[in-house]
């Protein structure tokens, strides 16, 4: 049976705790946070996110979880930065907001 569906506020304060977590995707689906907006485990993630071709829900989650840091870290006024993606180094073009 199909649970029925989050509003959008639930969805974006979980995310929110998920991404923002310094130590990690995993750790912010288990904080208490998150578990406080949507009661869901890392082997259970892709209740809510689903995995795509290439990469698993958890990965997916990262990707957002690093470009989060990524921006928080490099200065607003670079309008580029280097981050470490993945196993690369990658410029990401920020924007000045």
């Amino acid at each position: 049976m199909r649970e029925p569906p989050r509003d959008l506020e639930t969805i974006e304060r979980w995310l929110q705790a998920v991404i923002t977590e310094p130590a990690g995707i995993v750790a912010g689906l288990a904080s208490e946070e998150a578990q406080r907006n949507i009661d869901v485990s890392a082997e259970q993630i892709e209740k809510i996110v689903t995995r795509s071709n290439t990469l698993t829900a958890t990965q997916r989650l990262a990707i957002y979880g690093h470009a989060y840091f990524a921006r928080n870290v490099c200065a607003p006024s670079f309008r580029f930065c280097y981050t470490r993606s993945m196993r690369s180094f990658s410029i990401s073009l920020l924007l000045n907001i």
